[in-house]
């Protein structure tokens, strides 16, 4: 029993140094989904919204600080220029809706979203910190069809590298899992028009008067609308042909019409409007 006893004893002391392998370090990266929602791409409507870039270390972590650098490219999107300015959603039919990145916040003062480095202080084997990102719509204008428009970001053009002092030093590379920055554009017009000035006119009208104006109808691509133009401000109007121009010593009658002949006139009815599709 006592030789037993020893070969157990010796067992046990040979385990006890037996090395424990560690864990390496490593760094991995999450964006979550940047979505706009709802576009209006009228003439300065904002479009804008944000997401987070979530940065984790684990595993046997140095002491001190560990240095993150995650880098952003173009995405399945594409961008107008090298330095990804601006980045582009894209439809089915490949149309682009520029778009940027920013680091800061919103807004054109925030400059471009290009590459993050991110300072991380260990804690007992594993640590996270928790970035923003925003994101503005820049593209300015109607011009453009509705419906879904994004981009993908995967390991072609978003990149991560740990273990460095700064993002001009490559380091171990770790992965950011892949996400996406999308939003619909709804239908949307916009309308502008000239003035319509009559001039100076005779005390006594015997002729009708003719001047022209210009109505200039934008809307995104393949969207119906109707174009009415109500009757005015004078007292009393009914008829489109028998508007109302007033001052303080009396009024004077006028017309819109969709025609130089002055057979159609253009008011605020179904039988008066003019129907179209935007282009």
């Amino acid at each position: 029993m006592k030789f037993i006893y020893i070969a157990l004893l010796t067992t046990l002391i040979l385990f006890l140094f037996i090395p424990i392998q560690a864990q390496a370090a490593n760094c991995s990266g999450q964006v979550s989904d940047i979505n706009f929602g709802t576009i209006s791409v009228r003439s300065n409507v904002t479009n804008q919204t944000s997401g987070t870039l979530t940065v984790t270390c684990s595993g046997d972590l140095p002491s001190g600080v560990i240095g993150v650098c995650v880098g952003f490219g173009a995405g399945s999107g594409g961008a107008a220029n090298s330095v990804n300015s601006p980045r582009n959603l894209r439809n089915q039919h490949n149309t682009a809706l520029a778009y940027e990145l920013r680091p800061t916040g919103n807004g054109a003062g925030n400059g471009t979203l290009n590459q993050v480095f991110v300072s991380m202080s260990p804690i007992l084997g594993s640590t996270s910190v928790v970035i923003p990102i925003y994101a503005d719509v820049v593209s300015d204008g109607v011009g453009l069809q509705t419906g879904l428009y994004q981009s993908v970001f995967n390991a072609d053009s978003v990149t991560l590298h740990y273990g460095i002092l700064s993002c001009d030093f490559i380091g171990e590379e770790g992965l950011v899992a892949p996400f996406t920055v999308q939003g619909t554009v709804s239908s949307s017009c916009e309308v502008d028009s000239t003035t319509l000035n009559f001039g100076s006119l005779m005390s006594v009208i015997a002729e009708p008067v003719d001047q022209l104006a210009q109505i200039t109808v934008r809307c995104t691509d393949m969207t119906p609308f109707d174009l009415r133009l109500g009757l005015g401000n004078g007292s009393n109007v009914s008829s489109p042909v028998f508007r109302e121009m007033t001052n303080t010593l009396g009024s004077i009658k006028y017309g819109l019409y969709q025609n130089s002949a002055r057979t159609v006139p253009w008011g605020n009815t179904p039988e008066t409007d003019l129907s179209a599709v935007g282009q």
